[in-house]
Parts: C-alpha cells; structure tokens; sequence
C-alpha cells in the first residue's frame, strides 16, 4: 500500500495543537490529577453544539458505557503575525488534524484512531455557527470543519463510522510551545544531525531536552529527517506525544505540584470543548472513573487507507479493514491491526481475473479436479477441468505472451516450482497441465494481524521508551 506525500507544511501545526490536546485528555483519563482539575476547568473554553447536529441518541451527562471523543486540531492563525506563515494567510480555521479517543468501558484501555486529512469522503448536510446549511458533498475529510466547523466534523465522523461521539475538543497549536516550555522541555531521540532552514532547526544528533520553540520546529520538519515524507514525519510526532505523555507523568511533574498546575492550566487555556466534557464535575468524574489507566494501555493506529486511484495526492478508507475497525469501537472490542504484507508475497495481478484451465496429465484420477477446487478456494477463475491428451512427468504452466503476468501470478500460488511455457495461441485464459509430481496450490497471504497492544504490550504504547539509535 502506497500513501502518498501530503505537500502542505501547514497541517503539521494542527498536529501541534491536537499534541497538546491529546496530551490533556490522556493524563486526564489516566485518573492522575483530579486533584487540580477543577482548578484548570474554568480556563477550558465551552461551546454547545447540539443544535446544530439534528437528531441523534441521547447521550448522558456522564457516560458508564465506552466513550468516544472526537479531537480536532485547529490551524488558524489569526492575530499571530508571520513567524509561522504569512499574516493574515488563514482568516478562518481548518482542521488538518483530526484523532477519535475511544475509551473502553472497563476503563483501562484507549485506543486513538488518527484520520488522514486528505481522506476523500462523503461530507453530509450540516449547519454552520450561523445557522446556514451546507449541501452535502464529497471532498476531503478536513473541508467538514470549513463547512460547518466542529459539529460538521462530527456529523461526518459519525456518518462514516456509525459510531456516536459523546464530546468533542478542539485545540488551536498556539498553545504547544507554552506547554512544552511548562513541562521545563521534553526528551526525545534525534537519530541524525538536523540543519533545515525551512523549520528553522539545526539540532545535533542524540538525546536532546527540547525546548517550546525547538520542539515546534522538531514536529514541523519534513525534509530534514527521515526520509522527507509525511509518514516520517506523522511517526516523529507521535514519538514526540509519546515523549511528553511520559514526561507529563514523570515524578518530575507529579511530584511537582506548581509545575503540574502550570502544564495543565497551558493546556486547558487552548481547549474549546463541549459543556458537558468541560464541566468540572464531570471531568472529575471522568477521572476518577479512569484512575489507575497505565500508559502502555493508550494504543495509537492510523485509520485504514489506500491510494486514491483518481489522486495519487489523496487516499480512501481502506474498504474492508475501515469497516474492521469501526465495527470493534463500536462493538467496544480490541482491535487487531493488519500488518502490511511483503510486496514479494504479493500476487502481480489480482487472482480473481486469472482464468485458468487445469489439464490432468498425470494419470491419476481427480487431479485436475483437486488442483482446480483448491484455486478456486484462492479466487482463481478456474473455467474447465479436463483430461489431457498425453501424461507429463512435471507440471507446467502454458500461456500465451499477453498472459505472462498471469501466469506469474499462478506460478507463486503453486507451493512446488513450476516451469512456465510461452505459446503462440489466441486465447483469453492459461492452462495449467498437472503432471505426475505433486502439486500443491499454497495461495498468497490473506490476513497478517497483531495482537492488541492491550494483550501483548509493544513498543506503541506512551510509556515504553525505545532505546535512541543514531544513523
């Protein structure tokens, strides 16, 4: 699976601010500082936006069930003059980053679903702050917050995943140095010397404590590490959340009550939620409700995705492994992640548009038959089985010149070596001659999966810390 680069620097500073976000609501549900929330709770913006979302189930003040909060990182930059891009450049906000929290009812788990921003989507109806509908549409995921802003975007989540979302969050970046610069800096692995004029950044290789202003540079750069894509640079910042998440529960800061005060009064001042999330007594409740949540069981993953065929610049839900996904968040179940499989053990054309006819020519009865039920057990389009004219010693493959990736593609179903003979025929199909040696049709891989995060704990979770390696 290719996904393409995203050109536009500017959604890495929603990434920011949704890091900062997350952060809170994270360290929030991992029951570790109900003591001061109701002290950060009045810097915590509220908005209602119940009426503009029609008619959905009702949803309690304070959840027993799972709970599934939509956070939204705005970019807006108004009033913030030219540091981080042209004055005046973004007048209205967008979203260009978007992760659903769903926190399990035993309230020990919490998986974190990112969504692409340039998932291409069917945006439905939705009411803007002013009261103005908005026609449905199909474009990418991020323009639901253009139109309609927060409520529009979840109207969308929901349409898409089937899943109710108790509370939203949204978050602008600016806050992001501050916090980082609340928590005296957090620590993270430079794997290579950095110099990008672009961010701004020139860092030595190693371990650093990085500072506000470092670290926004850090989480912004594309071309001066890894491999300049967005795929490196989505996997830094979740280390970098990971990073602060760890710092954020450290005896540094637990154990430090002005500097925790400080972090989470940071944090709370860039939020603008829901009023029933950001009451102080239900943010309490949450909290208690959650205490004792470990690190290691916050598990994060990228909603699945393809290439869009149409846009190489944009990419789809992944049809079948998207449906997976939802299905167990709404079902409140673990999730299994699939695995990318090895491109070597990929066919080369999709086995379903292979036809092939199977001739037993090794006289045993019922061999062409066994080879032909168990390709079509593999989503070969077997058309015929029949008994050939002369026995072989060794199984072949006969196909003519345009059909030679297709006859490829059968060659590596077939668990033994087998020769492919190129023919001078016109014919829409390949034949697979089954001789007197054994053979066996082993197929391709279907499904690689890892446990859950939660079952088996791997280097994904916030609190395990990897050791740093320098290029």
């Amino acid at each position: 699976m290719r996904v393409p680069r995203l050109p536009d620097q500017r959604r890495s500073l929603a990434v920011l601010s949704a890091i900062s976000a997350l952060t809170l609501v994270l360290t929030l549900v991992s029951g570790l500082f109900a003591v001061v929330l109701r002290s950060v709770a009045s810097d915590v913006n509220t908005v209602d936006i119940t009426g503009q979302l029609g008619d959905r189930p009702d949803i309690p003040a304070a959840p027993t069930g799972p709970i599934d909060i939509l956070l939204m990182g705005s970019d807006t930059r108004a009033g913030q003059g030219r540091k981080y891009g042209q004055q005046g450049y973004y007048v209205t906000a967008h979203s260009d980053t978007t992760m659903l929290i769903h926190l399990y009812e035993d309230r020990k788990r919490a998986l974190v679903v990112s969504i692409p921003r340039d998932t291409i989507v069917k945006i439905p109806e939705c009411v803007d702050e002013s009261g103005n509908i908005k026609k449905p549409t199909t474009n990418r995921f991020n323009f639901a917050f253009s139109q309609g802003g927060a409520a529009c975007t979840v109207k969308t989540v929901e349409s898409l995943t089937g899943i109710t979302v108790e509370h939203y969050v949204v978050v602008n970046f600016r806050g992001f140095k501050s916090v980082v610069d609340a928590l005296g800096g957090v620590e993270v692995c430079i794997p290579e010397d950095v110099d990008d004029p672009k961010s701004k950044l020139t860092i030595s290789a190693g371990l650093q404590n990085l500072d506000g202003e470092t670290a926004l540079a850090y989480v912004r750069t594309r071309y001066g590490l890894g491999d300049g894509g967005d795929i490196s640079r989505i996997e830094r910042q979740q280390d970098f959340l990971k990073s602060m998440v760890r710092k954020i529960t450290s005896s540094q800061v637990l154990l430090d009550p002005i500097r925790l005060f400080r972090t989470l009064s940071e944090i709370a001042k860039s939020l603008t939620t829901n009023p029933e999330l950001g009451s102080p007594e239900n943010m309490t409740s949450l909290a208690r409700s959650i205490a004792g949540m470990s690190p290691s069981k916050i598990r994060f993953v990228t909603a699945p995705i393809v290439t869009n065929p149409a846009d190489p610049n944009t990419v789809l839900f992944s049809k079948f492994e998207s449906a997976e996904l939802w299905n167990a968040l709404i079902n409140d179940l673990g999730y299994k992640e699939p695995v990318e499989i090895d491109p070597s053990l990929k066919p080369e054309v999709a086995v379903k548009t292979v036809r092939v006819s199977v001739l037993n020519a090794s006289g045993i009865n019922g061999a062409a038959a066994a080879a032909g039920k168990a390709l079509r057990a593999e989503g070969f389009n077997v058309i015929r089985e029949r008994t050939a004219e002369i026995d072989i010693a060794q199984t072949v493959i006969e196909a003519p010149e345009l059909l030679m990736a297709e006859a490829r593609t059968l060659q590596k179903a077939l668990g033994t070596k087998v020769e492919i003979i190129k023919i001078d025929a016109d014919i829409d199909f390949i034949k697979l001659r089954v001789g007197q040696n054994s053979v066996v049709v082993s197929g391709y891989p279907k499904e690689v999966v890892k446990d859950s995060t939660w079952k088996e704990p791997e280097p994904t979770g916030a609190d395990q810390k990897s050791e740093c390696v320098i290029n």
